[in-house]
């Protein structure tokens, strides 16, 4: 219990470093959220300033911030007048969380049954063409592979739509786009850890008795060999779950993306800090719920707790 409570306090505290770190950094990009061609008139940028707090130390603004998150309130947006960054969130995000849920669940999928064929046929054709495909995956970036699906699958073949999030025809291509890479990289990570696991003596023991290959293969091998793909997990479903932003910009999904991409040009704090911390909130959360599912796949990690 110690060891959960040890790191959910981690989590906090990275919590805190990121909101510090991203206010920070925001304030040393040169410029201003009223900055532009037309100069504003000094009384009119001293009441914006004042109407926002940014006339106020660069502390004082940051603690004012941190009282009102303390009770879910992320301030108003300046990019978007008469928006709160709250209005802006629960409008967009699960958009990205829609998108980012089905590209995990392709993810996980393909992953995991690419990495076991591998695995299971090494060295023979199943093997290379599995690889291949991985190795693309990781290798090539997703602004390409969007343009190669938009490219054949709507030009050439106009089976499916090129952009937008309006009807299940308009979600297939952003969610392979995205759900390969993630995809390759399971895979990869599948085929080593079973191989590894395939070898052991326990593995050769179970063979030895008659069991078939499948039951080898699902009940002895495959759990103990999810351990490694759990690890890379977490991280890889935050990233996922809360969506691409090339991903949502080459298909003008209507997610988060625009907004934080809006933000930072405009230099909108409350919006950029508000958008930051629920990436990092996710992420956090992902990686506990690796934690905990550890115990589960592996017993001898209960001792440690």
């Amino acid at each position: 219990m110690q060891r959960y409570v040890n790191i959910v306090l981690g989590s906090v505290l990275t919590l805190l470093a990121v909101s510090l770190l991203t206010f920070v950094l925001m304030k040393l990009v040169p410029g201003g959220p009223f900055d532009g061609d037309k100069v504003l008139p000094p009384e009119v940028m001293a009441a914006l300033n004042k109407k926002f707090k940014l006339d106020l130390p660069w502390w004082a603004q940051y603690l004012d911030y941190m009282r009102g998150l303390f009770v879910f309130d992320l301030g108003p947006s300046i990019k978007y007048p008469g928006r709160s960054v709250n209005e802006i969130v629960t409008e967009s995000f699960p958009i990205s969380f829609e998108l980012g849920f089905y590209s995990l669940l392709l993810s996980i999928g393909l992953g995991l049954s690419l990495g076991i064929v591998a695995a299971v046929y090494r060295g023979t054709i199943w093997d290379y063409s599995a690889m291949i495909l991985a190795v693309s995956g990781v290798s090539l970036p997703s602004f390409m592979v969007a343009a190669i699906g938009i490219l054949f699958f709507s030009h050439t073949l106009g089976i499916l739509p090129a952009a937008l999030w309006d009807s299940p025809a308009h979600k297939i291509l952003p969610t392979i786009v995205l759900g390969l890479r993630p995809a390759a990289i399971i895979a990869r990570f599948t085929r080593s850890s079973l191989l590894e696991v395939l070898s052991l003596d326990y593995v050769r023991t179970a063979k030895a008795k008659g069991l078939s290959q499948k039951k080898v293969i699902v009940v002895h091998a495959l759990r103990n060999s999810l351990l490694p793909v759990l690890t890379i997990l977490g991280p890889l479903a935050a990233s996922i779950l809360t969506g691409s932003f090339i991903v949502e910009h080459v298909f003008s999904v209507p997610g988060l993306a625009t907004h934080y991409i809006q933000g930072v040009s405009n230099r909108d704090y409350p919006l950029v800090m508000g958008v930051t911390l629920l990436f990092a909130v996710v992420l956090v959360g992902m990686n506990l719920l690796v934690d905990f599912c550890y115990g589960w796949l592996d017993p001898r990690m209960k001792d440690l707790t």
